[in-house]
């Protein structure tokens, strides 16, 4: 089988696209009307018969240890914040050292926020 020109299928498609543009005009859309019976018989059919019950009651951490993931996750996110605004700096230094008088500044300003959240996620995974 030959595959159709690209003029052949751009000429088909506004074909298609055109007549049911040009139909819609003419239809007429009858109004939809719904009684009061409809809405009370769709609100009962969505009320559940009976209360769902789990086969397993799910229990949340206690608030101990939740207190303490809290507080390592603080730890590790303060402890990043100055070790990768350190590793920034030093990083910066290393590789494109400056004569300026605020030499490491970019990095340290790039490290600190990836420290920190890199510092607060291993606080919360050891955390555990």
């Amino acid at each position: 089988m030959r595959r159709m020109s690209r003029r052949v299928a751009a000429a088909c498609l506004a074909v298609v696209l055109t007549s049911s543009v040009a139909g819609a005009e003419d239809r007429k859309l009858a109004p939809v009307v719904i009684s009061p019976q409809v809405i009370q018989r769709g609100i009962a059919d969505a009320q559940p018969l009976a209360p769902r019950q789990f086969a397993v009651a799910l229990q949340g951490a206690s608030s101990a240890h939740t207190g303490r993931r809290v507080l390592w996750t603080a730890i590790g996110a303060a402890g990043g914040f100055f070790a990768g605004g350190y590793l920034g700096g030093w990083i910066e230094n290393t590789v494109d050292p400056c004569g300026c008088d605020d030499p490491g500044l970019k990095g340290a300003l790039i490290g600190i926020p990836i420290g920190a959240v890199a510092g607060g996620v291993a606080g919360w995974g050891l955390s555990k």
